[in-house]
């Protein structure tokens, strides 16, 4: 399902990655990715290699083969979700799966390049491991724990090993097992002195010492940057809101209503909802402190907001605010397809300005959102409405989301008229490096050398005798005076991503 429906060309972050690996293509395995810039500090190159693996199946890079290892690891991820709730009940398992398909940062970031669902995968095994260990008393299947934090790091960096450690430490600490407790914080401190030191190690040896400082000031430094206002702090607790809709609101609902029976009853599954609950607090205080904060940094923890939701519907003793609250939000679920349905049918008799592939695209929402009610409109059961919810999600995401997001994003058309005319060289005017002229070589149909022009200088345009192609946002052309753009034509105009471009040479 996150591989259904891929739209033929990188958008965004994606084209960064793609990237990578189509100069894997040419250079081979390194430690670090690599573009036509040169090393690039901020990953380290596990998940390059992984993509460039599985492109070699297809012969080259391409949405599909790129976005298959996060769709498989995404999957994973669910699977284990399953596999924790299902300790105590299936129907805990199945709840806590629809409700992670329900979250749409997660379905969003399944069907991208994601390096943080790697990192979700370790978590939750991590969390099954110690939570299947502490109920099977199985304590030797916690030796696997440092080998997932290791991994964590490998794909992610120092970001892919705290996390899951912190969650861990949460769920000893919620426990009362001090000795457990240290011994993991101990063995993830160790590791991420030993792994950092391997992985400076490995940029000095790609790159030199120049590049080892890249790689702290990217992984490290960049991290910290960023605001320390007070309010920078509620980002992540309020942002959540509607990123990790629908599983972090609930999860809030039933951490809310139940805290006195999280918090003092010695039940396995009050249990497990107060060790997930203090791991979800301390990673959420400890990452809101670097000033540099991303939504998806915390994707992680989606697998945990959805098992504490999926409580709601499985919670034996559920009554009055709680069980109020799950009649609303079952009846605001059951009247999701039909919102859709009318918005999708008001869109395609109202617009005239969009591409005709989003019509496409717009009635075949229409269709699958038909045949959904149709065959499920009858229905009262929970888990068919929680079922066709995602199932809404899905095609809201996929027909909409992503169709319109592809015509205001794509670059494909322009890089193929660059293409297609007369072999020069190629200089970007106020453009990058590493911005625009990413989008613009993924797509490009065969490797050449870029040139640039960092500053805002439009006499140095004249300093190439050579015949060559210059390229610059539109905006920018405009603002160069008019006695020194009435040297050049502009032969080409188009868009790279959502910004408007021209391509002009000397006269």
């Amino acid at each position: 399902m996150f591989t259904i429906w891929l739209r033929p060309e990188f958008l965004n972050l994606q084209t960064r990655f793609a990237l990578f690996a189509q100069t894997m293509f040419h250079t081979g395995l390194t430690f670090f990715p690599k573009t036509y810039l040169g090393s690039y500090p901020d990953y380290t190159a596990a998940s390059t290699i992984v993509i460039y693996g599985v492109s070699r199946l297809f012969g080259q890079v391409t949405p599909f083969s790129a976005i298959l290892p996060t769709a498989v690891v995404s999957s994973l991820s669910l699977v284990i979700t399953y596999r924790i709730a299902a300790l105590h009940d299936r129907q805990w398992g199945i709840y806590a799966v629809l409700f992670l398909l329900l979250t749409q940062g997660f379905i969003q970031d399944a069907r991208d390049i994601s390096l943080d669902q790697y990192t979700t995968l370790v978590t939750v095994l991590c969390v099954y491991i110690s939570h299947s260990a502490f109920i099977h008393h199985h304590t030797k299947r916690l030796w696997f724990l440092p080998v997932l934090f290791a991994i964590g790091f490998v794909f992610r960096g120092p970001i892919g090993l705290v996390i899951p450690t912190a969650i861990i430490l949460g769920y000893y600490l919620s426990n009362g097992n001090w000795k457990l407790f240290f011994i993991v914080g101990i063995t993830g401190l160790v590791l991420l002195i030993l792994l950092s030191m391997g992985l400076l190690i490995a940029a000095n040896q790609q790159n030199g010492f120049i590049f080892l400082i890249q790689v702290i000031a990217m992984q490290v430094g960049s991290r910290m940057e960023g605001s320390h206002a007070l309010g920078a702090y509620s980002f992540y607790w309020l942002k959540s809101f509607y990123c990790y809709a629908l599983s972090y609101p609930v999860a809030l609902l039933v951490i809310c209503a139940r805290f006195n029976a999280i918090f003092r009853k010695q039940t396995l599954s009050f249990q497990l909802l107060r060790n997930l609950t203090i791991g979800i607090v301390l990673v959420l205080i400890g990452m809101s402190i670097p000033g540099n904060r991303k939504l998806r940094y915390i994707l992680a923890l989606t697998p945990l907001f959805s098992i504490i939701a999926a409580y709601l519907f499985v919670d034996p003793s559920i009554k009055g605010f709680l069980y109020q609250s799950k009649k609303i939000l079952l009846k605001i679920l059951r009247v999701f397809p039909y919102i859709l349905l009318l918005f999708n049918i008001i869109i395609l008799f109202t617009m005239k300005k969009f591409h005709v592939t989003i019509y496409v695209d717009i009635s075949f929402a229409i269709f699958l959102l038909t045949t959904l009610i149709y065959i499920t409109h009858k229905s009262k059961q929970p888990i068919i409405i929680l079922s066709v919810a995602l199932l809404t999600l899905f095609i809201l995401n996929i027909f909409i989301f992503d169709a319109v997001g592809y015509q205001s994003e794509k670059t494909q058309p322009f890089t193929q008229q660059v293409a297609r005319l007369a072999p020069r060289p190629i200089v970007f005017y106020y453009i990058g490096p590493d911005a625009e002229d990413i989008k613009f070589m993924v797509n490009f149909n065969r490797p050449i050398k870029l040139h640039f022009i960092h500053e805002w200088a439009p006499n140095q345009l004249f300093s190439y005798q050579k015949p060559v192609y210059f390229i610059a946002l539109q905006e920018d052309f405009d603002r160069i005076p008019k006695q020194i753009t009435k040297h050049f034509n502009v032969i080409l105009t188009g868009k790279i991503g959502h910004r408007d471009c021209v391509v002009f040479t000397k006269k």
